[in-house]
């Protein structure tokens, strides 16, 4: 299971954006507290059927903290919310409502696939990365 305190990232293994996502988050987590795994895998199915969620169905970047599960707009902002130095200073993006933060989010997110045409199974897995990869 997970060590108390960790936050585990699910993410669509088969897009660019959110592999280069995480790879922004692993080097950027000096307490290393963020854990990674693809929506896809084994494990991240095991995650989400603790909120009966089908991945699926997701078109989201999600956020695992303890109990709780974000998503949208919401999950990246739990992210820079908990990464080491400046970031912290993104979360005041809570401040706008949800329903705004998550049309720019979904805007980006359905079109993701077409906007960045890079090939995932290029990508080069950072050990950062590699060692906190949930499988």
């Amino acid at each position: 299971m997970n060590a108390p305190n960790t936050i585990v990232v699910l993410f669509d293994g088969d897009c660019t954006v959110c592999n280069r996502a995480i790879r922004f988050i692993a080097l950027r987590d000096k307490k290393k507290i963020f854990q990674f795994a693809a929506l896809q895998s084994s494990r991240g199915i095991e995650l989400l059927k603790d909120f009966s969620i089908n991945p699926a169905q997701l078109n989201s970047l999600v956020v695992k903290d303890g109990k709780k599960l974000f998503t949208h707009s919401t999950a990246v902002l739990q992210i820079f919310k908990n990464l080491s130095g400046g970031w912290k200073v993104l979360y005041t993006g809570i401040l706008l409502p949800r329903i705004i933060r998550d049309k720019l989010y979904t805007y980006v997110a359905e079109r993701r696939h077409t906007i960045f045409k890079n090939k995932v199974s290029c990508e080069i897995i950072l050990p950062a990365v590699e060692e906190r990869l949930l499988k």
